[in-house]
Parts: C-alpha cells; sequence; structure tokens
C-alpha cells in the first residue's frame, strides 16, 4: 500500500499546488476509490470472460472443432453432444451410427470438404427471445478457398446455454432442414 501512496503523491507533485492540497488530507479515500475501481475492472471482466456462451460463439466453437475433423467428424459426434438440442443429437448419432441413410455432409450440406465459417448475421426472432437465427456461410470445395454456401443455424437457449436446433439449408429442394432429413431417415 506504501508504493501506491508513494506513486500517488508522485503524481500529485507533477500536478499543480492546489490539487495537492485538495488531496493531501483525502489521500487514503483516493487510495479506495482507485483500489474499488480496480477491483471492479476486474470483475466487469471476469463476468464478461465467464458469461454464458451467445448463439454466434456455440455456432463459431462447433464449426472449429467441425473444420478440424471435417473427415472424422460423424465417428467423434459425441464430442460435441451439448452443442445440439438433445433430438438433434440424438438423430445425428442414430443416423451416423449406421453410416448409411445420409448422402451428404449435414453440417456443410455438400459432398466435399470444408475449408472455413464465417458468421454474417445474427437475429433474434422477436416472438420467441430463446430463439436466435445465426446465418452462416461455409466455404467448401475440392481445394481452398472453396465457395460459399449459406446455412441457417437455429440455435435455442436451454437453460444457461445455447445448442443448435436445427440447419436450414438455402439451395435444397423440398426438406430443407436437417431436423426434417434426420426424422424422415430414422422412421
Amino acid at each position: 500500500m506504501y508504493y501506491l501512496d508513494a506513486v500517488i503523491l508522485k503524481l500529485i507533485n507533477r500536478g499543480s499546488i492546489r490539487v495537492k492540497n485538495f488531496l493531501g488530507n483525502n489521500l487514503v479515500r483516493w487510495r479506495y476509490l482507485l483500489i474499488s475501481v480496480f477491483l471492479g475492472v476486474v470483475l466487469c471482466f471476469q463476468i464478461i470472460v465467464s458469461a454464458t456462451d451467445s448463439p454466434d460463439l456455440v455456432v463459431n466453437q462447433f464449426y472449429r472443432w467441425y473444420i478440424q475433423n471435417n473427415s472424422r467428424s460423424s465417428a467423434r459426434i459425441s464430442e460435441q453432444e451439448t452443442a445440439f438440442t438433445p433430438e438433434l443429437y440424438r438423430l445425428l448419432a442414430q443416423v451416423f451410427q449406421r453410416r448409411q441413410g445420409i448422402d451428404f455432409d449435414p453440417f456443410c450440406d455438400c459432398q466435399v470438404g470444408t475449408f472455413r465459417m464465417a458468421v454474417q448475421s445474427v437475429r433474434q426472432y422477436p416472438d420467441d427471445n430463446l430463439l436466435t437465427e445465426v446465418n452462416i456461410n461455409v466455404y467448401s470445395g475440392l481445394r481452398p478457398p472453396g465457395s460459399p454456401r449459406s446455412i441457417k443455424v437455429l440455435v435455442t437457449q436451454d437453460g444457461d446455454r445455447w445448442r443448435i436446433q436445427n440447419l436450414i439449408y438455402s439451395v435444397r429442394r423440398g426438406d430443407n432442414d436437417l431436423l426434417s432429413i434426420l426424422r424422415e431417415i430414422t422412421n
């Protein structure tokens, strides 16, 4: 504490005499004020860092994992169980375990490798504050940088977590969402 007092006094001595006289008797108060501000900033930083995830963060984390495990993602889907709603995870696990019935990669709506993903926009549904739409572009192809494919990722809040509820494909005819396709395959 004495070091902090010395630093404050040094700063005061560089200023005008009027400031020194004003702070002279209130040095202890200023020390507590500075400590309080410092602790407040640290607390705010911790809250921000430890805050519950956001819809776009969940999508980004999943796709980062997916791109790293591109060819093995179906075999290792259990590593991402918490990223999905229970229904979507159950259906994905069933289809991936069978290794038949799905002729495309459900996370990029294609049959080739995915190189990267970019969030385009995030929109919360006005009538349902627990459901958010994260619009992404998935860049897939035979070699980088790939071509963009637009996918809407529906993310729902489940307690204190956000989970991927469904993927809606932009160029598919008929059933254009992952849940409908998986339900049809598993029935």
